[in-house]
C-alpha cells in the first residue's frame, strides 16, 4: 500500500476531525497517490497517519464513498474509483468530445446511417428548424463514446427539403 501526504495544518480546530482528514484522503486521490481501482491504506493505517481515532477515519471513508471517490467491497477493502467527467454549469460552448478529450481520452463517432431516414418533424425539432410540424427532416443517429465506459448518443435532424427563401 502506497501512503499519503500527511494532514494539513488546519487552523480551523473547532470543525470536526474527518472535516480535516477527509480533504488529505481526497488529495491522495487527486494527486494520484492513490491511483484509480488501487486499495488505499488499512483504517487502522490510516489512523496512525493522520493522528485520529477509527472512527474519523471511518467518516472520512463514508464521505469520499458517497462522493463517489471510493468504493467499498465487502470482504476485500476499500478501493479508490476510477475519475468520472464532471457535469458542469455550462460557461463555455463544448461537447462530449472536448470534455473527454481534456481528461485525455480519445473519443469516437459511429453514424450507423447518415441521412437515409426521414421522418416527420415533432413539434420541438419543427419550432427549432423553423417548419410546420409534421414536414419531413432528415434524422442522423450519433453515439460518441471513449474507450472507458462513457458515451452519450443523440440525434441530429435537419430539413429534408432546402426552404425556398434559403440563398435567395
Amino acid at each position: 500500500m502506497v501512503s499519503c501526504v500527511e494532514t494539513s495544518n488546519d487552523t480551523n480546530r473547532l470543525a470536526p476531525k474527518y472535516h480535516r482528514v477527509t480533504p488529505d484522503m481526497f488529495a491522495c486521490t487527486a494527486d494520484g497517490i492513490w491511483s484509480p481501482a488501487m486499495a488505499i491504506s488499512l483504517e487502522l493505517d490510516l489512523c496512525d497517519k493522520f493522528g485520529v481515532s477509527r472512527i474519523t477515519v471511518r467518516k472520512a471513508i463514508s464521505d469520499l464513498v458517497h462522493d463517489g471517490k471510493l468504493q467499498i467491497v465487502q470482504g476485500k477493502g476499500t478501493f479508490v474509483t476510477k475519475p468520472k467527467l464532471q457535469e458542469r454549469f455550462v460557461q463555455r460552448a463544448s461537447g462530449f468530445y472536448e470534455d473527454v478529450e481534456l481528461h485525455g481520452i480519445h473519443p469516437q463517432t459511429v453514424i450507423p446511417r447518415q441521412g437515409q431516414d426521414t421522418i416527420p418533424a415533432p413539434s420541438d425539432v419543427a419550432l427549432h428548424l423553423g417548419q410546420p410540424v409534421g414536414e419531413r427532416v432528415h434524422v442522423i443517429g450519433r453515439t460518441r463514446c471513449s474507450v472507458r465506459d462513457d458515451s452519450c448518443f443523440h440525434n441530429i435532424y435537419s430539413r429534408a427539403t432546402v426552404p425556398r427563401s434559403f440563398g435567395s
